[in-house]
């Protein structure tokens, strides 16, 4: 039923759950999941984190939001910021939507996963309808003599930090305050595909980024970034989303990155960029040469800020 993201298969005999779908892992799913960590190293367990491969949203009648990060990008923030190198990934269906709180917890956490010990945040639901709740998720647990712990909303200015905060942060191009919220810079993986190779004939070369059309994008502009290559060197760069007034009237949606004095051959392969700072909105310029003194512009201006 359940796909490993991270980490060995088959699955332990004793594993110690942390539950949610840990969009964008940010600083509330890091509590989280230093609270499972901790609650393993009780029990002589080994911790794990589960998420779904879909927004359990579209079942309960709601629209789902556009999702800041693909299942296999929670699996990578997760060990990468927390040290969790086991997360499973449950294919959110009818039948998981129709199952009962009881039900869940017997069939997949208990039975499935062998959990001896189950963590959530205080504002966890669960089960058809999204009637249960942490308070479900406490008395089931005990009523079964599973460890259960529950993790408070982690506040930044006072609001509890949330994935919905986080998109709002893309929305305006607010790169500091995601940042803030996420613990991290906010990231996005995609492969290299081909573009019209306009970049390369200013002389800055780009890698055009290929997205599930579920993520969220930040607002449309111009960012500093750093590009993480294959290899795991991590490269200074500027990366462009939105249209190209300049050289395409056509209205599609493009991630470019240009890489900072680097110029390889990245077609196929899988890139993560991580986004700093917003630097301006899409132009029209009125010709090619005048594109490519802004952008050298910005490579400066990148340059200075990831020195």
């Amino acid at each position: 039923m359940y796909t490993v993201l991270r980490g060995e298969s088959p699955l332990p005999q004793r594993l110690c759950l942390a539950l949610g779908f840990f969009d964008g892992v940010h600083r509330g799913h890091a509590a989280l999941l230093q609270r499972v960590k901790a609650q393993a190293a009780e029990l002589g367990a080994e911790a794990a984190a589960i998420t779904f491969d879909r927004h359990p949203a579209a079942f309960i009648g709601q629209v789902p939001p556009p999702i800041l990060s693909a299942p296999q990008d929670r699996a990578f923030l997760a060990e990468k910021i927390c040290g969790i190198d086991r997360m499973l990934c449950l294919p959110f269906d009818h039948s998981v939507a129709a199952m009962s709180p009881e039900n869940f917890v017997d069939r997949v956490l208990r039975n499935e996963l062998h959990a001896v010990g189950v963590t959530v945040g205080a504002n966890y639901t669960f089960g058809a309808g999204g009637r249960g709740n942490a308070e479900t998720m406490q008395s089931l647990c005990e009523a079964r003599g599973m460890a259960f712990s529950m993790v408070e909303p982690v506040l930044e200015r006072s609001e509890p930090v949330s994935s919905t905060r986080v998109r709002a942060a893309l929305a305006q191009g607010d790169m500091e305050l995601a940042e803030r919220l996420l613990g991290h810079p906010h990231m996005m993986t995609g492969l290299v595909g081909h573009g019209q190779r306009v970049g390369r004939r200013m002389h800055f070369p780009t890698a055009n980024l290929r997205l599930d059309d579920k993520i969220a994008l930040p607002r449309a502009g111009v960012y500093v970034s750093r590009t993480e290559l294959p290899d795991g060197r991590s490269i200074p760069s500027v990366t462009n989303i939105g249209t190209r007034p300049t050289v395409d009237e056509r209205d599609e949606v493009t991630i470019e990155t240009h890489l900072i004095d680097v110029n390889e051959e990245l077609y196929g392969s899988e890139i993560r960029i991580w986004f700093r700072k917003y630097l301006r909105p899409v132009i029209k310029f009125a010709s090619l040469s005048e594109l490519a003194a802004r952008i050298s512009e910005d490579v400066e201006t990148a340059r200075r800020l990831e020195a």
